[in-house]
């Protein structure tokens, strides 16, 4: 017998009390932990992964960089161009490129659409709606570094040991950087561009009674009234993180 408890029920809604849990305030382990009555120290908020099959896809025996090229909310998704930029540099500095991600949607009290981008790059290999959550495990942890944005994989990241790339957004990194060891800078870099007011966790913009607008997902636009989300970091801010990892 199973108990099966659910989470995301309050996402965007007011309980009886007039309060709403703001999905883009809270740590997403704490905000599973909260409803259950608790809280978790630094060291409880590791996951575990074992992976369910063999991986079914080939993995280079060279050095690679893994990139998760798919769509989120404006706020945290790069642009089509962006990937492809970052995959020919990688590909000219003699680095092998993968790029995985599979087409979805967040259907609930937002629907939103996330596939992913189709990369059209020579030598670029490209395992895009192939792959299994296991296959997406051996990747990973074979990778020399990994490129996500904050989505699932970057927390399927989280259970292995590999080098990982979070892109910047309007959502603050502690609360979506995975854990390891204890730590969120384990092996992990946050490449943020020129804006750090990450206005989505910020709650100058969170509460509907101050009359502003409210910073819950999907973003569309910029709340700082930017016309790009300036969150988002360069491609050579990225190639030089990646870089980085060669020299530790």
């Amino acid at each position: 017998n199973y108990i099966i408890h659910n989470s995301f029920y309050n996402v965007g809604k007011k309980n009886e009390r007039g309060i709403e849990y703001k999905h883009n305030k809270i740590d997403i382990r704490q905000f599973h932990a909260i409803n259950l009555g608790f809280m978790l120290l630094k060291d409880e908020m590791e996951c575990f992964y074992q992976p369910t099959e063999p991986c079914k896809l080939h993995i280079p025996t060279e050095k690679y960089v893994l990139v998760h090229a798919a769509q989120n909310w404006a706020s945290r998704t790069w642009s089509a161009e962006n990937w492809a930029e970052l995959c020919r540099k990688l590909i000219e500095l003699s680095y092998v490129v993968i790029v995985i991600g599979k087409d979805s949607s967040e259907v609930g009290f937002f629907n939103v659409q996330k596939p992913v981008f189709n990369i059209n790059v020579d030598k670029c290999i490209d395992y895009t709606n192939k792959t299994s959550i296991s296959d997406c495990w051996y990747l990973i942890d074979k990778c020399h570094a990994f490129v996500t944005m904050d989505s699932g994989l970057l927390h399927l990241a989280g259970t292995t040991d590999a080098n990982i790339i979070q892109l910047g957004s309007s959502i603050n990194p502690e609360f979506r950087k995975p854990y390891r060891k204890g730590s969120q800078d384990y092996k992990l870099k946050y490449v943020s561009g020129g804006c750090d007011a990450m206005c989505a966790s910020n709650m100058k913009w969170g509460v509907k009674e101050w009359g502003t607008i409210q910073g819950v997902p999907p973003l569309i636009g910029c709340l700082e009234g930017k016309q790009s989300f300036e969150c988002h970091p360069s491609v050579d801010m990225v190639i030089k993180a990646i870089q980085d990892f060669d020299n530790q």
